[in-house]
């Protein structure tokens, strides 16, 4: 994949991914509901099982902003360094559905050096709301050491007045912090939301593949010509598949040529034109598209 792509980092880029609405799916919902991101990086034990099941994986808190996660492969699983990339790069995005950026990962014993196991340090940023909540906390507890301390050296009117600030700036900075964790939290329910309308996207494509299945499968249980048969199923696919066009190619019984039989969403005159073009199948130099997914 890496010659393909010519992207040295295309490990640690899938795993950014993973948290993406497309890449996560449903384990998204469940881990927007931790609010913090320290919750969701201390269950990590219990929800990296969704993500993958090669390794087992221990947390350990370091600080409020840091944690330590030790990965190692189930026996019998043979870990390539990709797969270590990958972790590096989901661990990096769990950090961003909460702060909008990555966390910083920090990989100095790896399974793959000859370490028992991978470790991981894993720090980020902290939130509006939290820096300016512990700021509230710093000035409450600022402002009763004052208040305590000028109370024997200032006359009660000056006290009463100091007192009455630092209660006007605790407030103020309470009431914003207040402001920004329900921005965060508008923002966590707005992804919840995009995460519903997913999971609805999702039930609608597997609404359509059953009714897909179900409708081919009566069509080919009543339909006995094969003509009339294929033009039903390409009018079923049409009604039920997101795409614009389609094909349905038959070979002959040597299997040496490949013929277009029915299809969907082209004109007249590329229907025609596919219609009188034969593709080959026993030329070894033959690499088209339709030749190459046959085979």
């Amino acid at each position: 994949m890496v010659e393909k792509t010519g992207n040295p980092n295309i490990a640690k880029e899938a795993g950014r991914y993973t948290t993406s609405h497309e890449g996560m799916g449903p384990a998204k919902q469940h881990i927007l509901g931790f609010i913090k991101p320290t919750s969701v990086y201390l269950l990590m034990e219990k929800l990296y099982p969704i993500l993958s099941r090669g390794a087992t994986i221990k947390v350990n808190r370091l600080g409020p902003d840091k944690v330590e996660i030790v990965s190692t492969p189930k026996k019998g699983v043979n870990e390539k360094p990709y797969q270590c990339e990958n972790r590096v790069g989901i661990f990096e995005s769990l950090a961003k559905l909460f702060t909008d950026r990555p966390a910083n990962v920090e990989h100095p014993f790896c399974f793959h050096n000859g370490d028992d196991a991978c470790r991981y340090i894993i720090t980020w940023e902290k939130t509006g709301s939290g820096i300016w909540r512990q700021m509230r906390n710093y000035s409450l507890l600022i402002s009763i050491v004052i208040s305590l301390v000028l109370f024997f050296i200032l006359p009660l009117m000056t006290w009463s007045m100091v007192g009455l600030i630092c209660s006007v700036i605790i407030m103020a900075v309470s009431l914003y912090s207040a402001r920004l964790e329900k921005k965060e939290l508008s923002e966590t329910i707005k992804n919840q939301g995009d995460t519903a309308k997913d999971l609805l996207n999702e039930m609608k494509i597997r609404h359509n593949t059953a009714l897909l299945i179900q409708e081919i499968g009566q069509a080919t249980a009543s339909i006995l010509n094969i003509d009339s048969l294929l033009n039903t199923v390409v009018r079923i696919m049409e009604m039920h598949i997101d795409f614009d066009r389609g094909m349905i190619m038959l070979a002959n019984s040597d299997k040496t040529r490949l013929f277009y039989t029915a299809g969907y969403g082209y004109n007249k005159e590329i229907e025609k034109l596919l219609q009188q073009t034969e593709f080959h199948l026993d030329n070894p130099e033959s690499k088209g598209v339709f030749v190459v997914s046959f085979k």
